[in-house]
């Protein structure tokens, strides 16, 4: 959730007001959203790698990872996030 959350704020922050860095830090936070949805059930890690909870997703990470993705594709920054919001939703 937390993620998803900086990747909101660095997304709006980079079309309002670019610059590189916010772009590169775009990127990190992108991957790092990315690295967390699960390939088999397209559903967002709920925390991080060594975490106990990580496989159990809760609805918030998975609502604010789908606006996150979605958003970043709406602004035009991916070409790639669309499918994995539809695929985190559709989950």
């Amino acid at each position: 959730m937390e993620v998803a959350w900086i990747v909101l704020g660095l997304a709006y922050t980079l079309v309002s007001n670019w610059s590189r860095n916010t772009e590169i830090f775009l990127n990190e936070a992108l991957k790092e959203l990315v690295r967390r949805q699960d390939l088999h059930t397209g559903l967002l890690y709920h925390l991080g790698t060594n975490h106990p909870r990580r496989r159990f997703p809760n609805f918030a990470t998975q609502i604010y990872g789908v606006l996150a993705l979605a958003v970043v594709a709406d602004l035009g920054l991916s070409d790639q996030t669309l499918n994995l919001a539809k695929r985190t939703a559709t989950a």
